[in-house]
């Protein structure tokens, strides 16, 4: 049971939109009030608890759920918030159930309020599921059907496993699309979602990047993300060079060696504008790996004669210096006592261009030799000859290391570098390549600055086509291979409660989080979508954001909740009022809004109608007047309560769309409301 703590609160029905009741921090818990306060001001959520109907749905066979711990202690707290006569509830009763649920919860951690709530949903969903037994429904192959009746199915066939107060009200289903970019093989899926999680666009800086072809050198200038990494900088360098980003690897370079080979999770931050990057496109060949090969100049002995009898010939020269020649075995052995004493292996060099060459992962040492020349020939003289292939550590600055044998395999697991030794005579005078053809590509002036951003925006960022990473690359059956395929993104059906959340956070490579402050603008009052999959709109109403501060020895997390029409803000086991126009800034990290049309269209035929959240205070005030008033008066609240309770119950089965507006709101008041310019100082979540 949830404790209730603080002073004693006025219980008489309120005339106008009473505080709501505060949650206690219990440990850093700031990021779990902050979202049961939201979800406590939608009158269905609230009006569905307190009237005890998970008590009835209550799926206590469930593997996927708690069997009923998470939906009971989030009722108990919710129907407390709603007539307790203290200043703040202490939540632990949920806390220790969600614990039970996600380990991860545990203890007295600082959480993510985004994770939370997914988690929160999630086990709330299982709890209250009505499907007591889920039919198995196998995924359809080769489905060549229209994408609205593939679509249809789909959402139908997950309704079938899924039915609950929480699928009703907060699922949506998104479709996805994968094209190859070798075959250009799609592949579209239909999924269901409980949140929309959208990326934020970011200010944009220049960068110069110079790819090396076999024919030419081309500087292209690309716009990326201030806060990218290398994975953004070649996608921006396929967009303008129509080079596939999966066949590109960046690079820094140094006197033919590679400096740095940059990986897709190097912050871009850590690069200058005046370093020199490159960039290497490759061959896409199947049961391949990708390795940068490096071109060594070594000088030999080209004499005709014996370096001991003097006789004209071609001869064999000694295998480590390749500075001696010997006509005869007698002449070697009569030579090797003084020789050995001057014998050295010949000065290996760096020289012409490093590149990036697919070896075949079978290991054949031929089949590796063959690539790396055939790869490096454009960048190499014609009086050079390819000698044999070595395994360079540390990318180059250790130059020579392990000479790999013909007929040996190659470690392409354990490779970091090869290089392709080239031999050319000791007396022949440096030879100069043609200059290489090359060319600018500049872009036209574009502001790189903070763009003002908007929830529209976002949207159209999370829609836009997005090339996969070669850690989560798709499988394609055309190709038989793993690529990394172009993903695009729609919104196909549109929920009754839609959850926005905003990425602030990013965390590139092994670097601390980046959080993302910019302003984001969004809606109060008239959210309008429309869906991808009907065309159906939808007009939302915001009631609810969760802000998260970034202060001095961590972050915070408050929330700003509508009841009655005005808006409060609840920090922790604080609440208070806030102004309406108080509500969008930069802090907001997750919007919870609600659909204010019927929603006919998109809304499942179980789901309830929406409500205003204006009528909450009457269930509220109810709620609290049974708790403490006269026998009389409790009997007359605890029926105003019933019959508020009983009209969603009708609304949810689709039987009275219009009693909505006199009942279904009527258990939002009391929650907390949470909208303010800050947190309190005594607070950090």
């Amino acid at each position: 049971m949830a404790e209730c703590r603080g002073t004693e609160r006025d219980v008489a029905p309120p005339t106008s939109p009473r505080s709501p009741v505060g949650l206690d921090n219990v440990g850093n818990t700031c990021f779990m009030n902050a979202v049961i306060q939201c979800l406590a001001h939608a009158p269905e959520i609230a009006a569905y608890f307190a009237r005890d109907q998970h008590e009835k749905e209550k799926n206590i066979d469930n593997p996927l759920g708690t069997k009923g711990e998470i939906s009971g202690a989030f009722g108990t707290l919710l129907k407390q918030l709603l007539k307790c006569e203290k200043d703040s509830i202490a939540p632990q009763a949920l806390k220790r159930a969600i614990e039970k649920k996600k380990e991860e919860f545990r203890g007295q951690r600082q959480h993510d309020a985004h994770e939370f709530l997914e988690c929160l949903l999630d086990g709330l969903h299982e709890d209250l599921n009505r499907i007591l037994k889920k039919p198995y429904i196998p995924d359809p192959e080769n489905d060549t059907r229209p994408l609205a009746i593939r679509g249809e199915d789909a959402w139908l066939n997950h309704r079938r496993r899924n039915d609950s107060i929480i699928a009703d009200l907060f699922q949506g289903q998104f479709m996805s699309c994968l094209t190859c970019p070798e075959c250009k093989t799609t592949s579209e899926r239909f999924d269901p979602f409980m949140t929309l999680s959208l990326p934020l666009p970011e200010a944009k800086r220049r960068l110069q990047v110079t790819l090396v072809q076999a024919d030419e050198d081309t500087v292209y200038d690309v716009m990326v993300p201030v806060r990218g990494t290398i994975r953004d900088l070649r996608r921006a360098l396929a967009e303008v060079s129509r080079v596939p980003g999966n066949r590109l690897r960046i690079t820094e370079i140094y006197q033919s060696k590679f400096q740095k080979l940059l990986g897709d999770t190097v912050p871009l931050s850590g690069i200058a504008a005046t370093d020199t990057l490159y960039a290497f496109p490759y061959e896409f060949q199947a049961d391949s790996t990708v390795v940068p090969v490096l071109q060594l100049e070594v000088r030999i002995c080209n004499s005709a004669v014996c370096s001991v009898c003097q006789k004209a010939g071609q001869w064999s020269r000694c295998t480590r210096c390749l500075q001696a020649c010997y006509c005869s075995t007698e002449c070697q052995r009569g030579a090797w006592a003084e020789h050995k004493k001057a014998c050295r292996a010949p000065a290996v060099v760096p020289f012409s261009q490093p590149l990036f060459v697919a070896v075949g992962n079978n290991g054949a040492y031929e089949d590796a030799f063959k690539r790396c020349v055939k790869a490096s020939r454009a960048y190499v003289p014609k009086c050079y000859k390819p000698r044999t292939l070595f395994h360079a550590n540390n990318f180059g600055h250790a130059v020579k290391s392990v000479e790999l044998a013909a007929g040996k395999p190659v470690p392409v697991a354990q490779l970091q570098c090869l290089a392709v030794e080239w031999e050319v005579a000791q007396n022949e005078a440096p030879v100069e390549l043609p200059p290489r053809k090359r060319s600018c590509r500049e872009l036209p002036d574009a502001p790189t600055g903070p763009q003002e951003l908007s929830l529209e925006r976002a949207l159209q960022v999370f829609c836009a086509p997005e090339q996969l990473s070669a850690d989560n690359s798709w499988y394609c059956k055309q190709c038989k291979s793993n690529t990394e395929a172009t993903k695009e993104m729609r919104v196909w059906r549109l929920p009754t409660h839609l959850v926005v959340h905003l990425r602030r956070f990013r965390w590139p490579g092994m670097m601390a989080g980046q959080k993302i402050s910019d302003f984001v603008d969004f809606p109060r009052d008239r959210l309008q979508l429309q869906a991808d999959g009907d065309g159906s709109a939808r007009t939302y109403e915001l009631y609810g954001v969760v802000r998260h501060y970034t202060i001095a020895v961590g972050g915070h997390y408050v929330a700003l909740v509508r009841t009655g029409g005005e808006w409060f803000q609840c920090d922790d086991e604080a609440c208070r009022p806030v102004p309406a126009d108080s509500v969008v800034d930069k802090n907001a990290y997750i919007l919870f809004y609600r659909a204010v049309d019927d929603g006919t269209a998109q809304a499942a035929a179980s789901a309830p109608a929406p409500a205003p959240a204006e009528d909450m205070t009457a269930l509220s005030a109810a709620l609290a007047s049974a708790a403490g008033e006269t026998p009389s008066a409790a009997v007359s609240a605890t029926a105003t309560a019933s019959n508020a309770a009983e009209a969603v119950a009708d609304t949810a089965a689709g039987n009275a769309a219009d009693v909505v507006d006199t009942a279904a709101g009527n258990a939002a008041e009391a929650v907390a409301d949470t909208a303010a310019p800050g947190p309190s100082p005594a607070h950090v979540g």
